[in-house]
């Protein structure tokens, strides 16, 4: 186990401590805060379908400075345990709040699409980040995928292919792709591909459902992209519709083909086209992008003209190679406002406040989307890739996810926000005290919860700094049992747990014992 320094120290420690004698250890005691990390990120994946905590994630961080990213507890193996994992930067590094570090988080889960997306570390510890995965056998509303298995001659199509991802009620949009006969297929190094087993999976994403849409590749805010016009430029997508396609010949990935393949893509009546704030008509034209999630950039293609296919608006064009494909408007907007925009807040309880702003154009879409741990009374937000757009509209959820507030904002022009929550908070000082080997160990984590016996999600109850909350925490109802977890080098919790009803002192045991046997292998 690749662990920091600091555990090596509280080993020592322990040793010290063992070699005093018995009569004088209980008055010897030695507290650590084992803060292995600066800028703790907590991050939880779900299933975007159904919601549920996803597990045996594979992560990966890929950046200029990504090896200086260790979990919370000072550890190089990055589990998704319980569907959660907390992060942050080596302390040895020095964060600048007016440039944060800019790290790309990658997870891969087998019968999942890959997930990408850009965490901003600024030296606070208050972001927390949900992630959703779609799992492809059990796609959220507004994703359907098709699948076709093609047997080919020679390691080419014997005959045209045609596969298709069919219209209902919950996807009005169809997708046809059609391969030509005598298509050959390529890796990604560019050689042929010789097997004669050729799988063919496409998935559609309506752009009108904001279950769809949390799963754009990448998300709708890019710097520093190469624009039609051939500037490079900050830009806010708007999308019409995307598609992820994908094959496989005799099992090894497909990247390109030596003959074009014809994709059409069916575009919703109601789509409105930012430049004109109507509809969508037949004749306009629209962007055509490809996204690799090898390199996490989109490209713009071409220039797509909306025609029309048995009565449904429609754009068709041609590809040489697979990935996710986008048909998009973009807004340009000035430099992203990021940790040198500070907002000051009033909150009239603490708790974890999320931030969603959406363009007028489509409101179902997310262009920035962050959860932020916010205390009672007047506090500074440090915003990390704030779109500076005035056509969208912020959106702010309490802790419950009640909207709060939703009215036409610039966040990069605003100083000031009032954040008014009627979820119930107490005073109650929550405690968390681990003993190893008369070694004290007063953790830095966030506190979640749920209601022992219920399918609910968890949700944020606490945020605990040297090992207490140094402020108020969500009111429970005292007469139910909860269940309390947290991430600290793997998932720990305590279940069916009962709050104190005569007291306001509350020691949560979170089954941490086996931190003291990890820090010792």
């Amino acid at each position: 186990m690749k662990t920091l320094k600091y555990i090596i120290i509280t080993i020592l420690l322990a040793g010290q401590v063992s070699c005093i004698d018995k009569k004088f250890q209980d008055e010897f005691k030695i507290s650590i805060t084992p803060n292995a990390v600066n800028s703790v990120t907590d991050i939880s994946v779900k299933n975007s379908a159904t919601n549920e905590q996803i597990n045996d994630v594979e992560v990966s961080f890929i950046g200029a400075k990504s090896d200086e990213v260790y979990t919370i507890g000072g550890t190089k193996e990055f589990n998704v345990d319980n569907g959660f994992i907390s992060v942050g930067i080596h302390k040895g590094e020095i964060i600048d709040e007016s440039d944060p570090i800019e790290i790309d988080l990658l997870l891969k889960k087998d019968g999942y699409l890959d997930k990408r997306q850009t965490i901003f570390f600024n030296g606070t510890s208050n972001q927390l980040i949900d992630i959703s995965m779609v799992k492809k056998s059990d796609a959220p509303t507004g994703v359907k995928f098709a699948t076709s298995a093609e047997t080919l001659t020679g390691g080419k199509t014997s005959s045209e292919v045609v596969v298709k991802v069919e219209a209902d009620a919950a996807k009005q949009q169809e997708l046809v792709i059609t391969l030509p006969e005598n298509t050959s297929f390529l890796d990604r190094k560019g050689n042929t591909l010789s097997g004669n087993d050729l799988i063919v999976d496409i998935g559609s994403f309506d752009p009108s459902n904001s279950e769809s849409t949390d799963n754009y590749p990448g998300g709708f805010l890019v710097s520093e992209i190469d624009t039609p016009d051939g500037e490079s430029q900050d830009i806010a997508f708007v999308t019409a519709g995307f598609t992820t396609l994908n094959m496989t010949v005799g099992g090894e990935e497909v990247k390109s083909f030596d003959k074009p393949i014809s994709v059409c893509m069916d575009i919703d009546p109601n789509t409105i086209n930012p430049e004109t704030n109507q509809p969508i008509q037949e004749g306009e034209t629209i962007d055509i992008w490809s996204y690799d999630e090898e390199d996490a950039k989109w490209v713009h293609e071409k220039t797509g003209t909306v025609g029309r296919e048995n009565g449904k608006l429609c754009v068709v064009f041609e590809t040489t190679h697979l990935s996710f494909w986008n048909l998009d408007y973009f807004l340009k907007y000035e430099p992203t406002c990021r940790g040198y925009h500070r907002i000051t807040l009033n909150a009239n309880e603490t708790g974890y406040y999320r931030f969603q702003l959406v363009p007028t154009a489509n409101p179902n879409q997310s262009v920035f989307n962050n959860r932020f741990y916010v205390r009672k009374g007047q506090s500074t937000l440090y915003l990390n890739n704030a779109p500076n757009l005035d056509n969208v509209i912020l959106r702010i959820y309490d802790s419950n996810n009640n909207t709060i507030y939703n009215e036409l904002t610039n966040l990069c022009k605003t100083s000031l926000l009032n954040l008014q929550t009627a979820i119930a908070y107490e005073f109650l000082d929550v405690n968390i005290n681990l003993e190893c080997e008369g070694v004290s160990i007063l953790p830095s984590v966030s506190i979640m919860y749920k209601e022992t016996g219920t399918n609910d999600s968890w949700k944020p109850y606490a945020k605990i700094e040297n090992g207490q909350s140094p402020d108020r925490v969500v009111k429970l109802d005292k007469s139910k049992r909860y269940d309390f977890g947290t991430y600290y080098n793997g998932w720990k919790q305590k279940t069916n747990v009962e709050l104190p009803s005569n007291s306001n002192q509350f020691l949560l045991d979170l089954d941490l014992d086996k931190v003291c046997e990890e820090i010792k292998s």
